[in-house]
């Protein structure tokens, strides 16, 4: 993996869990865009392991462009 792209994962994944920490509900999907699935599913399934969100589903779709949430899904 590259760096570039490491950092981007790094970004996005600071910004998802400062959203999970703001809003209420428990967060069930997420969906990424900007690199292939390949690269970025393993790291980020494992970073949100880590952080104490095994059971979220990641769906990535490969989109030109930088590595960026398109959805974060809530359930209450």
């Amino acid at each position: 993996m590259s760096v570039p792209l490491a950092n981007q994962i790094d970004d996005v994944l600071s910004s998802v869990l400062s959203l999970v920490t703001a809003r209420t509900g428990r967060l069930v999907a997420v969906t990424l865009a900007g690199a292939s699935q390949d690269e970025v599913l393993p790291r980020v399934k494992d970073r949100l392991r880590k952080a104490g969100l095994p059971d979220v589903e990641v769906h990535v779709r490969s989109l030109p462009g930088p590595l960026r949430v398109l959805t974060l899904e809530f359930e209450r």
